[in-house]
């Protein structure tokens, strides 16, 4: 034997190899004695005696300090370095004590955003307040059947779908922002950051942000829409649309044209908790 941790000997080689057992032996985990055919124990019992099939072992590698993997490649995605909007790519830290899916704020949202949509000239669903007393109410019946554990399960699923939600957004080039169904922002990925001068804290409560970046005409869309996710029983959707948008810093009602995907997310009771919009602006 040659000296060194790089050289094997492999079993295969050696001349004096025994006689592999038999069939019945191998199965009865026992050894064949003196390797004939029939061997003495098939004899005696009278059993067929035929050669076991045996598995062909890989071949022994040569190991180094360092391998080299030829024809594969190892794709990984680099680490960012923080920028200007570095710190809105950190998870936020939840303060939930019910799930969102359970939080019957919707009516007071809409309140707020119609009373904006009729400053604007847009006159909006005239049906919207029977609608939302009947989601209000939904919401209300789901909460008076819904025990401690199972919020606690409806919480722990709402974090886990947010935490994936995340990873994804954090590695998209696309602009996304992740908000629940109280309309409260947990994510904005750097991209999204940029296109909008966002330099809010996350989570983000108010509601002013949305009211500045929107075009009346998007507003009005997305609060269709979401009346729409909260009335139907559809798993989980996702809507395109085109309309306008302005970034934070610009103070001008001069907004900018993108195409946005809105993506839907519901919890184990079927009810919408965690909503991804994505932009994709014109080019300027």
């Amino acid at each position: 034997m040659q000296n060194g941790c790089n050289t094997f000997i492999h079993c295969g080689s050696m001349s004096a190899r025994k006689r592999p057992a038999c069939a019945s032996c191998r199965d009865s985990h026992v050894t064949c004695e003196g390797g004939e055919r029939p061997c003495h124990r098939c004899k005696v019992r009278g059993w067929e005696c035929v050669e076991s099939v045996s598995k062909r072992k890989c071949k022994a590698q040569r190991i180094s300090g360092s391998t080299d993997v030829s024809g594969k490649t190892l794709t990984t995605t680099p680490p960012r370095i923080a920028g200007e909007y570095g710190e809105l790519r950190k998870v936020p830290k939840l303060e939930i004590s019910e799930p969102p899916s359970l939080c019957a704020v919707l009516k007071k949202d809409f309140e707020i955003y119609v009373e904006y949509l009729r400053r604007e000239g847009i006159i909006f669903d005239t049906n919207v307040k029977s609608k939302l007393d009947t989601i209000d109410q939904k919401i209300v019946e789901m909460k008076q059947f819904t025990t401690p554990q199972q919020k606690e399960q409806l919480l722990s699923d709402f974090t886990k779908q947010l935490s994936i939600a995340i990873e994804a957004a954090r590695n998209c080039q696309v602009p996304t922002i992740i908000s629940d169904r109280s309309v409260v922002v947990h994510y904005v990925n750097d991209a999204a950051a940029s296109l909008l001068s966002w330099s809010h804290p996350l989570p983000y409560r108010d509601r002013e942000a949305w009211l500045h970046i929107m075009s009346p005409e998007m507003l009005s869309f997305l609060m269709e829409n979401s009346i729409r996710i909260n009335m139907e029983c559809i798993v989980d959707r996702t809507v395109y649309h085109r309309a306008s948008f302005r970034s934070l810093d610009c103070k001008d009602r001069v907004y900018r044209k993108c195409n946005y995907a809105i993506s839907t997310k519901r919890d184990l009771l079927g009810l919408p908790q965690l909503t991804t919009l994505q932009l994709l602006p014109d080019p300027e």
